[in-house]
């Protein structure tokens, strides 16, 4: 095995090459950088990786060798001169023959010289053997940058009884990206005085050289006085984020970029004849996030709220403050934008989210993946839902039922649009059902309540699946089976009944409060102690009439979209939310609203400390109609 010996011997790593010509950009550290050693730094590091196969004919071959290996690599600089770096091992074995296995030890030092974005450059073992790079710099968006390349090893020897080919990726992720202008304090120890101050960097390689920009300012002006207030610098970055640069007025500086990338702070110091020194602290000034709604009415408002980290540019005390539901009033948006005027950062321990309102069009529900950058959030606003209505006359009285129906219909259609639900109430006839009275009381009348439109009730065979089922009689029984003259109407889960002795104009919103409860929503006060916090008598849901100019709240329509109880879901309405018997338990067999999330909302009251995480409180309101009295803004 006299020629495949030569592969398994360990090679000592090689002294890495220089290139003859320096890279331009980047200037020398300091004034006395030619009488050091050349200052180096890790451009960029990562993984490379070979394959491949050798074949050996000699003493003991003929033998088919695989060949592979992997190993750290990293580029370096020093005195402008760039070098990739890695110890890389290779296991050798025989898959054909009888030559044995072997391991084989690459002391990567390849001096690289750059064409524009492409580095290359070879590395000589010995006479006949090459190690040779190549790798293209990439520009990423966040303005870091990635090297990708191949490394390989092609060659033949000893009058051409071993040969071997082998190449593999190499991936290198470069310095972070800093590119921008930052803001914050500098200490200065010399002096014992504390200021602010800016930090631009105007431009940053893909190789670690950045220049840019120092403002210093005391509280009175200029630091030091008198101005200028900026001063230059260029210096480096490395991969890991450590900056070394040097200023005007030979002012040295170092800092390290923090791990979210988002604060840089270090120490800077000035040589005599004047002296000084003190450390600085700065924060990336953030980019605005935005919405891009789509699917939305040319014209529409949209109005929204906003969960998540928010960044607040220059005070450190605002980074990483978690602000829940913070509200976007209602905005058009012209061009499908609209800007937060706010960075926001997703915080793993609470939802990071974004909830937005539109007429016509199903409220939308988006979970943000939010980062230090300009994000844009997409929010592709859905059609509005159908909700087929059946109405059922088991009254006496087949005019004043018409007359319910016909006004009560109309009315909850304009209202359900009108207030942003996504609900679109589908007309219907009235059917009227042979043999009134029922239950009759004395005066004749029919007395209908919720245990008659269950499937095992008088009117069960009646019922429509996926419909909303609405009777109307003469009087309504209560709970206890009771005649209850003085009821409009009544949610039973899945069904409504409605009087037809409250047939007026005053009574038009009965059948939207009814259709309310039906989508989860309970009432907002009660007639003895008034209104809910937050809530007043035009509410849609307190239980009063006539209703003047009702309305819903924002958190209310939350409730009715995502609540998995509303009917919309597949629910049972404020009787599953309380915990009351539902007369038509999976009416739906397929719910109106087939997209996900839905969640448990807290029933009313809920006290103002401690809101649902996932829900906003019931009173919430982004469109401002209601009373402004609740505590969640």
């Amino acid at each position: 095995m006299k020629h495949f010996a030569r592969m398994r011997r360990l090679r000592p790593p090689l002294v890495g090459l220089t290139i003859a010509s320096c890279i331009s950009f980047l200037g020398p550290f300091t004034a006395s950088a030619q009488s050091q050693p050349p200052q180096s730094i890790t451009i960029a590091s990562g993984s490379l990786s070979v394959s491949g196969t050798a074949l050996d004919q000699g003493d003991l071959g003929p033998c088919e060798v695989s060949v592979s290996g992997t190993a750290n690599a990293a580029i370096t600089m020093a005195g402008g001169m760039l070098t990739l770096t890695a110890q890389l091992t290779v296991n050798e074995i025989t898959t054909n023959g009888s030559c044995g296995n072997s391991v084989r030890t690459y002391g990567v030092n390849i001096p690289l010289t750059q064409a524009g974005n492409t580095l290359s450059g070879n590395q000589p073992l010995d006479s006949v053997e090459t190690l040779s790079a190549q790798l293209q710099i990439q520009s990423m968006s966040s303005g870091a940058s990635l090297f990708t390349g191949t490394l390989s090893d092609n060659f033949q020897c000893c009058n051409g009884n071993y040969s071997l080919n082998m190449s593999g990726p190499i991936t290198l992720n470069g310095p972070p990206g800093i590119a921008g202008t930052w803001s914050g304090t500098f200490q200065d120890a010399t002096y014992s005085a504390t200021g602010r101050a800016d930090w631009v960097v105007q431009s940053e390689s893909a190789l670690g050289a950045i220049n840019g920009t120092f403002a210093w300012y005391w509280p009175a002006g200029c630091a030091p006085s008198p101005s200028p207030c900026t001063y230059t610098w260029t210096g480096t970055i490395d991969q890991a984020g450590a900056i070394n640069y040097t200023g005007q007025g030979g002012y040295v500086y170092t800092a390290q970029l923090s791990l979210d990338g988002n604060t840089v702070s270090g120490n800077f110091n000035a040589p005599p004849p004047f002296p000084d020194s003190g450390t600085w602290t700065v924060f990336r000034t953030p980019q605005n996030d935005q919405l891009s709604i789509t699917n939305s009415d040319p014209g529409q408002f949209v109005a929204a709220y906003v969960s998540g980290d928010l960044i607040c540019s220059g005070y450190p005390q605002c980074l990483a403050t978690y602000v829940s539901r913070q509200d976007l009033l209602p905005v058009v948006a012209s061009s499908g934008i609209i800007g937060l005027n706010q960075n926001y950062v997703s915080d793993p321990s609470f939802p990071n989210e974004v909830v937005a309102f539109s007429q016509n069009h199903l409220p939308q529900y988006v979970l943000s993946n939010w980062t230090p950058a300009a994000d844009t959030v997409a929010v592709p606003f859905a059609p509005p839902v159908v909700l087929p209505v059946a109405l059922w006359n088991v009254s006496t009285t087949p005019m004043a039922a018409r007359q319910v129906a016909t006004i009560g219909l109309a009315y909850a259609h304009i209202l359900y649009q009108s207030e942003a639900t996504g609900i679109d109430i589908e007309p219907s006839l009235i059917t009227g059902i042979q043999g009134a009275p029922f239950h009759a009381n004395a005066s004749g009348q029919s007395v209908v309540g919720c245990e008659d439109v269950a499937p095992s009730g008088l009117f069960g065979s009646y019922n429509l699946v996926n419909t909303l089922n609405v009777y109307i009689t003469d009087v309504i029984a209560d709970d206890n089976g009771k005649p209850s003259p003085t009821t409009a109407g009544m949610s039973c889960g899945g069904a409504i009944i409605l009087s037809a002795a409250h047939s007026s104009q005053a009574n038009r919103a009965d059948l939207a409060h009814e259709i309310g409860h039906e989508l989860a929503l309970e009432h907002t006060g009660d007639k003895i102690n008034g209104p809910f916090i937050g809530f007043d008598s035009h509410n849609l849901m307190y239980p009063t009439e006539p209703l003047i100019n009702p309305y819903l709240t924002t958190g209310q329509v939350f409730r009715v979209v995502f609540d998995k109880r509303s009917l919309l879901n597949g629910g049972g309405g404020v009787s599953a939310l309380l915990g009351y018997p539902v007369s038509l338990p999976g009416i739906f067999t397929v719910p109106l609203r087939s997209r996900p999330p839905t969640f448990s909302c807290a029933p009313l009251p809920v006290s103002p400390s401690t809101p649902p995480l996932a829900c906003p409180m019931t009173c919430k309101d982004l469109w401002g109609i209601g009373p402004k009295t609740c505590p969640e803004k």
